[in-house]
């Protein structure tokens, strides 16, 4: 790893903590970053999910007296989140190689999509299921633990845009009270992730050296983004981090198929 290589980590590590501190997207910069330096993509989705992952619990810690109000569905959301982030984790390590790279490009497409309109998709949810509780049928019940239990394996297994994806089955759900969404959704996805981060360096498949430095850049990233969210126009923000996804997604789509 030379010298360029450790300021291209560091560098990503900045934007992506920044990134998800201020809009969302911090695996734009990593995951790219960290393919970009020669790691295979398995062991490069699992060294950015690692880089990223200290940035999680401040989040969750800032949501916790949301969190007391939904103390009912909380062991439900957190083992639903464990259990399909390990299968998701597990997945990934017993993917190929040549099959998860030809895979990359459709995996950053949708996780573009998501981002793009994630929060529209939000919004639909919550129109077309106004006030519904967890607690309502038994076949309600088992659609939402599905839902739930398939965003929890995609989060695992990558990960990018599941955001959106947990707060629209949430509105499903019945939770309209978007702080009470917003914390649920920072608990479930540091479930998800601290689960998944196990696995990875349990199965030793982290590069080590690129994650401390991708991590050196994601920590203060991840502070400084706290510090400019009451600064900066956050819809500029994802508009700047959308227009990178689309051309990171156009770039890995031309590189795997052409």
């Amino acid at each position: 790893m030379n010298a360029f290589d450790i300021a291209l980590l560091v560098a990503a590590g900045l934007l992506g903590g920044a990134g998800n501190a201020l809009a969302g997207g911090g695996t734009f910069f990593t995951f790219p970053a960290m393919l970009e330096v020669g790691l295979p993509p398995v062991t490069a989705n699992a060294s950015s999910a690692v880089a990223l992952y200290p940035g999680r619990f401040p989040s969750v810690w800032a949501g916790r007296r949301e969190l007391a109000q939904l103390r009912p569905r909380l062991l439900r959301a957190c083992l639903v989140a464990a259990l399909g982030s390990l299968a998701g984790a597990w997945l990934l390590l017993v993917t190929k190689e040549r099959v998860f790279t030809g895979l990359i490009p459709w995996l950053m497409l949708f996780a573009t999509l998501l981002f793009a309109f994630g929060g529209r998709l939000v919004a639909a949810t919550q129109r077309l299921a106004p006030g519904r509780g967890a607690r309502g049928t038994g076949l309600a019940l088992a659609l939402a633990l599905a839902l739930e239990t398939a965003i929890a394996i995609y989060g695992g297994y990558f990960g990018a845009g599941a955001a959106f994806m947990i707060m629209a089955g949430h509105a499903i759900t019945g939770i309209a009270d978007v702080r009470k969404s917003v914390a649920l959704k920072n608990l479930v996805v540091t479930v998800m992730t601290t689960v998944s981060v196990a696995v990875f360096v349990a199965a030793g498949a982290i590069a080590w050296r690129e994650t401390v430095a991708m991590m050196a850049g994601a920590l203060p990233g991840g502070y400084w983004g706290a510090r400019l969210a009451q600064r900066i126009d956050p819809a500029k923000l994802r508009l700047a981090i959308l227009a990178i996804a689309v051309a990171l997604t156009a770039y890995y789509f031309w590189k795997v198929y052409a």
